[in-house]
């Protein structure tokens, strides 16, 4: 269902860092819940009432936007810190 997207950009949006990739992670399963817990919302929080007039499409839509979003920051900004050298390669115990 596309959530497989959504990891990529989180570690890109980490940079290899997990502390903040778990900040990440929270930040993009809040989006997620909306969906599901936005009546909640509006019957804890009256003057939220207008959530219920936009549509449960454009909230399933939401962490996918964030996504992209984070994607294309990363790409302008192209961080100093790279990913790990080692990153893709084969590892030969024989090597070491």
């Amino acid at each position: 269902n596309g959530t497989g997207w959504i990891a990529v950009a989180l570690v890109i949006f980490a940079n290899w860092n997990p502390l903040i990739a778990i900040f990440g992670s929270f930040f993009f399963g809040m989006l997620q819940e909306l969906t599901v817990r936005k009546g909640n919302l509006v019957e804890e929080f009256p003057g939220l009432s207008f959530l219920n007039d936009i549509p449960d499409d454009f909230y399933n839509l939401l962490p996918f936007a964030f996504t992209a979003l984070v994607l294309i920051l990363a790409g302008v900004l192209k961080r100093k810190n790279a990913e790990p050298s080692g990153l893709g390669l084969n590892y030969f115990r024989e090597e070491r």
